[in-house]
């Protein structure tokens, strides 16, 4: 085949491959779309609704260093610091977006609530002061800053629990504060007064800062400093130096054995707290608590027969004040089949001392369902919660009693009620839920 018809015979893919190389060159190719700010703000809302709130984050600082920290965008990033478990972080970005939104009532109340938590008490209180001029009327605010204010400045405190007393949600310990603060002199001791208040109510962190307050300006009043470290105690803090100290200074006072023995008895040593409780009745015979105190130091070192002794004793000294008379009918149903065996009228003591109390009730269910008495146990726990239906003690007891006997899927229900109360039955209540789950 001569040269020239090759090329003829080529022609046609050398066309081809022409208009393949003019076609390429005129058809501009589409960009890759680079992230925008509205596709950056799906891909957060995607992570944290699926709980990757870390990714969630990472969004958040990859689109603030292409833009800078935006108010929006600081508020969520402390969003998500909060939801990781991380308050001080969280409050550092919160507080950028407060600055650009400085009347933003929702975001100062965060605000000021992260910084109760982290207890920078001066913090909250200008945060709250604020919240108040931004939202006059919304009885929170008032509240906070007056169980802040209380053992600080009683006369300040005054207005703004006034306010809070007038809502539902706030007005049992807002009215005994004021009633604390309007009936005692204003002097070095009402801050002593006030910290009371927060432990009868369980508020520790200020009950701390109210005692730490009494003992700077009473001068280490050792009940003050045994306080300090009770409210540390229950915060899950170290309280050991504030209560030791209060005994060095006073050994011979009553309420400082007595709160020494609280103390002790949180951190597990029962021996020694039945010691502080023996030296605190010893100081001061005729106080009921310190008398019902020894008496439960003696049931939880199962030496019963001193156990009623002294609750016995706690009643009669208060005149049969119904928490004592509650205290010894929780011992003697507890104790049910072991008193019944030794000929005790359980049963008529504890129809005189607390009738209705559906704790009362519960407890004896137990006990009977622990001596074998199922269908006993039953009836206690059905008039318990028929008195009351969300009885933490009784739901915790019946759930037992179902794992017990298999019925797993029916306790479940019962132990998530009682895990969301505030009840002495929650802590466990969760782990036997985790249990399960695992």
């Amino acid at each position: 085949m001569n040269r020239s018809a090759r090329l003829w015979r080529a022609a046609p893919l050398v066309v081809l491959l022409v208009l393949i190389l003019i076609a390429t060159t005129l058809v501009t190719p589409t960009p890759q779309p680079s992230p925008t700010p509205t596709a950056n703000s799906d891909l957060v809302l995607i992570n944290r609704q699926q709980a990757r709130t870390t990714q969630a984050l990472y969004q958040v600082e990859v689109r603030a260093a292409r833009e800078g920290w935006t108010p929006a965008l600081a508020r969520t990033a402390g969003d998500l610091w909060r939801e990781l478990g991380n308050a001080s972080n969280a409050v550092a970005y919160w507080e950028i977006s407060l600055s650009a939104q400085p009347a933003d009532a929702t975001l100062l109340r965060q605000v000021a609530q992260a910084y109760i938590d982290l207890q920078r008490w001066g913090s909250a209180v200008d945060t709250l002061e604020r919240l108040v001029q931004a939202a006059p009327d919304a009885p929170w605010g008032h509240y906070q800053l007056g169980l802040l204010r209380a053992p600080l400045d009683p006369n300040a405190a005054v207005e703004h629990l006034q306010i809070a007393a007038a809502s539902p949600d706030f007005s049992a310990i807002s009215e005994v504060l004021l009633y604390v603060l309007q009936n005692n002199p204003p002097d070095t001791l009402m801050s002593m007064r006030v910290g009371l208040v927060f432990v009868d109510y369980q508020l520790w962190a200020q009950a701390e800062l109210a005692f730490s307050h009494a003992a700077v300006v009473s001068q280490s009043v050792p009940e003050a400093l045994a306080y300090v470290g009770f409210a540390r105690d229950n915060q899950g803090k170290d309280g050991s130096a504030w209560i030791d100290q209060a005994v060095t200074l006073a050994p011979d006072n009553a309420q400082v054995r007595y709160v020494q023995g609280l103390h002790l008895r949180t951190v597990g040593e029962l021996a020694a707290s039945l010691d502080a409780f023996l030296q605190a009745v010893a100081l001061e015979p005729r106080n009921p608590a310190y008398c019902a105190e020894l008496g439960t130091a003696y049931r939880l070192l199962d030496d019963l027969s001193n156990a009623m002794l002294w609750l016995q004793q706690a009643v009669i000294l208060s005149n049969n004040a119904p928490e004592f008379q509650r205290l010894l009918a929780l011992l003697y149903a507890e104790e049910a089949p072991t008193l019944t065996a030794l000929g005790f009228d359980v049963q008529g003591q504890l129809s005189t001392l607390s009738p209705d109390d559906p704790d009362v009730l519960a407890e004896l269910g137990w006990s009977l369902y622990n001596a074998g008495d199922n269908f006993g146990a039953q009836n206690q726990l059905n008039a318990a919660l028929a008195i009351d239906a969300q009885n933490p003690r009784a739901l915790y007891y019946r759930a037992r009693i179902l794992i017990n006997d298999g019925k797993i899927l029916a306790a479940l229900p019962l132990l998530q009620i009682v895990a969301e109360s505030d009840s002495e039955f929650a802590v466990e209540s969760q782990r036997i839920l985790t249990s399960l789950g695992d």
